[in-house]
């Protein structure tokens, strides 16, 4: 009996072992065309959604690989860490362009509402809106340049003589530069005349002849190229680039906030992945160690390219993110290496929308604060 014992324990080990060690080497595969309710251990039995993947437990040494040359629309959110030496990896498989995670969905429905203007009904208000993958911009006032403020008679509110008396902004979303690097978001909570007041006192307090524009009421929809949010009927109104139907283009808007998300996660390996047109940052890592991001490519978030907060032993190289608006990296980090970095067009003025530049001394290339990073050889 001992010994049927001692045989059995020692068989129950060994099985173990191998399950241990087959789920660590374990690759999943997903594809366009596949099934959820695949394995998705093999290109022919891929799953199919992100749905899938970021429901699925996964072990250290695990691969995730999304076919190149598909796209998804939605967030890569990681539930699981990996080991150090052995981390759960993220990346792609066959030929062609990278995968392409996208943060917007596309938006279908229109009907005219004016000559050129149309407008479609959606169930969440877009953080930025593209035509055919290019940035259009929210209606703002004025349409080039800025107004500048000409007397505070409070803390929250301003006079401006460029403003129209006869126009209420009430409503409107202001975006003000309150110091050289300050770029503010507030809300518009009453007007009158050449005054308007703001719903709180902005970072870096408002005073005379500073720079500011005003956002997203149907008054600005002016010209081509601008869209319009009506937050009380979830309305979005479109005057397209050549003033013809939205019907004859593909039109999307930012409703998914991140590309990736990691929360208190550890060791995490993301390569040759693409992601576009998030609503707030490409990857966002929070309280997490041991992350390693290269090879990627971040286009057109509307904050940050690459955010991360309390996190250590960060590797980020060989990233190419392009047209953030709130900034290509925002680290707060230690003994992280930043390397080999392509950041460009970063708080584009013309380009600006809801959210500014995301923090108020946003809009830079990249902020790094922390201890031992070594930064280097980034463009």
């Amino acid at each position: 009996m001992k010994n049927y014992l001692q045989v059995f324990t020692q068989l129950s080990f060994f099985l173990l072992l191998f399950i241990s060690l087959n789920s660590m080497a374990a690759v999943y595969y997903v594809s366009e065309e596949g099934n959820d309710e695949n394995s998705g251990t093999s290109p022919e039995h891929s799953w199919r959604t992100l749905d899938k993947v970021n429901s699925y437990h996964f072990w250290a040494g695990n691969k995730i690989l999304f076919k190149r040359g598909d796209m998804w629309r939605g967030t890569i959110t990681c539930n699981y860490s990996g080991s150090k030496g052995n981390p759960i990896t993220y990346g792609a498989y066959g030929e062609g362009a990278n995968p392409i995670i996208y943060g917007s969905e596309v938006i279908t429905g229109w009907t005219q509402h004016t000559e050129n203007i149309y407008k479609a009904t959606v169930s969440s208000g877009p953080g930025q809106v593209f035509v055919n993958e290019s940035r259009v911009r929210i209606a703002r006032y004025p349409d080039e340049g800025y107004h500048t403020i000409n007397s505070v008679p409070g803390a929250v509110t301003l006079t401006s003589n460029n403003l129209d008396s006869e126009m209420d902004y009430t409503g409107a979303t202001w975006y003000g530069r309150t110091r050289y690097w300050f770029g503010v978001i507030r809300d518009v909570v009453s007007s009158s005349s050449k005054t308007i007041t703001l719903n709180t006192e902005p970072n870096g307090n408002l005073a005379v002849n500073q720079g500011f524009v005003l956002m997203n009421k149907l008054e600005f929809l002016t010209q081509p190229g601008e869209w319009f949010f009506d937050k009380e009927t979830n309305e979005l109104y479109l005057w397209t680039p050549d003033g013809d139907s939205p019907d004859n283009y593909m039109i999307t808007g930012s409703v998914h906030t991140n590309g990736i998300y990691i929360n208190r996660k550890n060791y995490l390996h993301f390569t040759g992945l693409d992601f576009r047109e998030h609503s707030e940052h490409g990857i966002f890592i929070y309280g997490s160690n041991g992350i390693v991001i290269e090879n990627n490519h971040i286009l057109l978030p509307e904050r940050y390219g690459i955010s991360a907060e309390g996190t250590n032993s960060l590797i980020i190289r060989n990233n190419e993110i392009n047209r953030a608006n709130g900034g290509g990296l925002w680290l707060w980090t230690k003994d992280s290496h930043i390397s080999d970095n392509w950041i460009d067009n970063t708080g584009v003025f013309a380009e600006i929308g809801l959210i500014g530049t995301g923090q108020p001394n946003g809009g830079s290339g990249a902020e790094i604060s922390g201890e031992n990073n070594i930064i280097e050889y980034n463009i």
